[in-house]
């Protein structure tokens, strides 16, 4: 893809991944797998740690070669997230034990005895919604199926409504993003008259991350020369909304501009150190559909720790909010206002009626 050319994921095969659209990403990796000496794939699947200690209430209990502790539903997403970081010292023992964690629990999972329909989905619906599993199949016939489950963890396309998704990716090259929190405070106004939306997003990215105490595989940089526990987020924002200026707590910040999946795309690189707080303020124009109700989704990453996002709502001077069931709306300042900590996509609506 234009967009990630720059990474050579050829080079870098990690970076394949980059893209928020896992068919985009199985599309590349069909391309690039055989180059790089594998086989032929038919599809991809994509497992992330909360995903596969789902998993084990099928399978039982998992026992790693060199482990001493058995994976569980109740301890697999910490030692696959966190723990494997302080267990071992070597890439290579970390790389062979994800290897035997995955390679076992889909033996197992394969072998054995589903449960019933509605179990499996009780307990992998969840987790699709959250993106955390996913499914892409290179036979158009199958993901066309995967694609009326929603299962295959398309990013959302445009539908002439508003929308944004805040995504972001470690260039530290060490696993800080698992003490980054994210917040997003986004305030829009709408003129169901012309579809006019002005919108100020404000995103606060913490880092959690010690500067000390832990691994160089989880604090340190890979001689980059930064100090211990420093972030370094590539941030982008997916919006259909123009940009009129963007600034960091301090100044006026240029945002490389880029166009993906329908969307306009903003992104800049963000050094936080450890313990350290960057803000940074949008300052959003644009068209979405005209007429009475304004549609706002929220599109969502997974993550190690949930989002906190905030959602106003606002009217211009000849209309006010309606109805609007997922939003507290005051009437006497014309806003309708939100707190969520959205584990999936959000999606809302608010109806507008001439004051």
């Amino acid at each position: 893809m234009e967009r990630y050319g720059r990474f050579h994921p050829g080079k870098y095969f990690q970076d394949v991944t980059l893209s928020p659209d896992p068919p985009s990403v199985a599309s590349a990796v069909a391309q690039l797998y055989p180059e790089m000496g594998g086989e032929k794939i038919d599809g991809v699947l994509t497992v992330d740690p909360y995903a596969l200690a789902a998993l084990l209430q099928f399978t039982g209990p998992v026992t790693i070669d060199g482990f001493d502790q058995a994976l569980t539903v109740d301890n697999a997403a910490q030692i696959l997230v966190k723990d494997q970081y302080l267990t071992f010292n070597a890439k290579n023992e970390r790389t062979d034990f994800l290897d035997q964690a995955s390679r076992v629990t889909f033996q197992k999972l394969v072998h054995g005895s589903l449960p019933s329909p509605k179990k499996l989905a009780d307990v992998l619906g969840p987790l699709v919604e959250q993106r955390r599993l996913m499914f892409t199949s290179l036979d158009k016939g199958e993901d066309e199926l995967f694609q009326q489950l929603k299962a295959n963890g398309a990013f959302p396309k445009p539908d002439g409504g508003d929308f944004f998704e805040l995504v972001t990716q470690n260039k530290a090259n060490n696993k800080a993003d698992l003490y980054l929190h994210r917040e997003v405070d986004y305030d829009s106004r709408f003129d169901p008259s012309s579809g006019a939306v002005d919108s100020t997003m404000t995103i606060t990215l913490r880092n959690d991350a010690p500067s000390s105490g832990l691994p160089q595989a989880v604090i340190g940089n890979n001689d980059q020369g930064l100090p211990m526990g420093t972030n370094v987020v590539y941030l982008s924002v997916y919006t259909p909304l123009g940009l009129r200026s963007a600034k960091d707590a301090t100044q006026p910040v240029a945002l490389e501009y880029q166009q993906e999946l329908g969307y306009s795309v903003y992104s800049e690189y963000i050094d936080i150190p450890s313990g350290g707080t960057a803000t940074l303020q949008l300052s959003l124009f644009g068209q979405v559909d005209a007429g009475s109700a304004y549609r706002l989704r929220v599109g969502n990453q997974p993550t190690v720790n949930r989002d906190k996002v905030t959602l106003h709502v606002r009217s211009t001077s000849d209309w006010e909010i309606g109805r609007a069931p997922d939003l507290n709306v005051d009437p006497s300042r014309g806003t309708g206002s939100i707190v969520l900590q959205p584990p999936a996509l959000v999606a809302i609506e608010a109806e507008f009626t001439r004051s």
